[in-house]
């Protein structure tokens, strides 16, 4: 009988091969990357074809991890989404504020 891994070079002329190299090392690189597993599956379908063939179609899959998009934070003032707490002083506000105060005072004082 003829080797497994001989018959899967020899589909479609060593291209199955070659895809299922390709898709593999692409699903090594997201589970790298995302820290998070995949999946790689390979089927075969045989079929009888005519007295003393079979014909043999390739499906592959991958299932890559998707990276996590993560989550902002918001604040509400009750009918808006705020980046900033509005209850809480801007620190720029303030030492604006600060700078304004300060130069009202040289100004009296000259």
């Amino acid at each position: 009988m003829t080797s497994f891994t001989k018959i899967i070079e020899d589909i479609r002329d060593g291209d199955l091969l070659e895809q299922c190299s390709n898709d593999f090392a692409d699903l090594i690189s997201a589970v790298t990357e995302t820290r998070k597993g995949g999946a790689f599956s390979l089927m075969l379908k045989v079929r009888p074809n005519g007295e003393r063939g079979v014909a043999i179609s390739a499906t592959i899959k991958t299932t890559e991890p998707k990276p996590s998009i993560g989550e902002a934070m918001f604040f509400t003032d009750g009918t808006n989404l705020l980046r900033r707490d509005p209850r809480q002083i801007d620190i720029e506000d303030e030492l604006k504020r600060k700078r304004e105060q300060r130069d009202e005072k040289r100004e009296i004082g000259q």
